[in-house]
């Protein structure tokens, strides 16, 4: 009996540790000069509400399956657009990914990089609104109050 929860144990091991491991780690902005930094980098920042999620149409550098998530553009603060955006991500709720995930009718701060002509972002690129650190609301005012 013994043996054989020995031999169950190590089966659990040895199919933990062959799955995927993903480092979900982001940086944190929590000073205003590391939030500019990160926002003078990207292509597109805005705030904006989460339309839909689908696959996208391209795989990742390892082929893996991406998704496409299109938001209402609620407020730009660097780049361009209007209206609508498609934003390309890793991650569907259904995989063993590394997100952003996307929540219909939730709104986001979005940190946009062009890549071939697609707009992509990441899991540390994203943020819903209880997790914008006070840093990178300071910054996103100080751009809205140079606009007026």
């Amino acid at each position: 009996m013994m043996r054989s929860i020995s031999l169950f144990g190590l089966a659990v091991v040895a199919i933990i540790t062959s799955l995927p491991a993903e480092a979900c780690r982001c940086p944190i902005y929590d000073t205003e000069e590391m939030a500019r930094t990160a926002f003078q980098e990207a292509d597109l920042v805005f705030m904006g509400t989460a339309v839909s999620t689908s696959p996208a149409l391209v795989p990742d550098e390892r082929g893996e399956a991406l998704s496409t998530t299109q938001f209402s553009l609620n407020r730009v603060f660097v780049g361009n657009g209007d209206g609508a955006v498609d934003i390309i991500h890793r991650g569907m709720r259904n995989r063993n990914l590394c997100g952003p995930y996307f929540d219909d009718g939730s709104s986001y701060l979005v940190l946009a990089y062009e890549e071939d002509g697609l707009l992509v972002t990441t899991v540390c690129n994203s943020y819903s609104e209880d997790y914008i650190t006070d840093a990178m609301h300071t910054v996103l005012n100080a751009i809205v109050t140079s606009e007026e």
